[in-house]
């Protein structure tokens, strides 16, 4: 194992790869929105005034196709229903503005271009006094509101982040490893060569 991990081809391509895997590890955590990977959260209903409700588990999930839309998921007693939102995104904050069947693409676009234009309307839907409902703090692994009590986790992203860390150490290890021996295998070779030419 030594004499393979202090190969120069051996000891580059672990570099490169620990180098890279670091590099896309950390740009992965670091995004604000796990795209394409289902943000989930179950409760169980009890006090809704309903005796065919209390006591079911209701599965709640977002999965984010895009910055401009989010498809919202419920789930309770085999019935699932479904809605798209248009959603925009400013830094790790998200406004889920209206389904997508209350206004078309250009209809969408052309609100929020007029919302934009006002710069003060702009910064008070994203403040932290806004009473907008529809915002979200999103990151890599959850989606929470000061409104809802419940967080909903992105278990992928948490999975993904445990697995990849756990592979990230091990090839920074073999990489060290063979640095060190690539090294040490050099120096060596030195040695004779230096007590020849005395």
């Amino acid at each position: 194992m030594k004499k393979f991990l202090s190969m120069f081809p051996v000891m580059v391509a672990l570099l490169v790869l620990a180098l890279g895997g670091l590099g896309l590890y950390i740009g992965l955590l670091a995004r604000p929105v796990s795209y394409g990977m289902p943000y989930t959260y179950s409760q169980t209903l009890e006090g809704t005034g309903y005796e065919e409700v209390d006591g079911q588990t209701q599965n709640v999930t977002i999965n984010f196709e895009s910055d401009e839309k989010a498809v919202l998921k419920m789930e309770m007693n085999g019935e699932v229903s479904e809605i798209t939102y248009w959603t925009v995104r400013n830094g790790n904050k998200v406004w889920f503005v209206a389904d997508t069947t209350s206004l078309t693409d250009e209809q969408f676009k052309e609100a929020i271009k007029e919302i934009k234009a006002d710069a003060n309307e702009w910064d008070a839907i994203w403040s932290e006094d806004s009473s907008d409902i529809q915002i979200f703090h999103v990151n890599a692994f959850e989606i929470s509101s000061n409104l809802y009590p419940d967080t909903f986790k992105c278990t992928g992203a948490i999975v993904f982040a445990a697995v990849w860390g756990a592979i990230e150490v091990a090839l920074i290890v073999f990489a060290a490893l063979s640095l060190t021996f690539y090294l040490k295998g050099k120096k060596q070779e030195s040695k004779p060569a230096e007590t020849e030419q005395q």
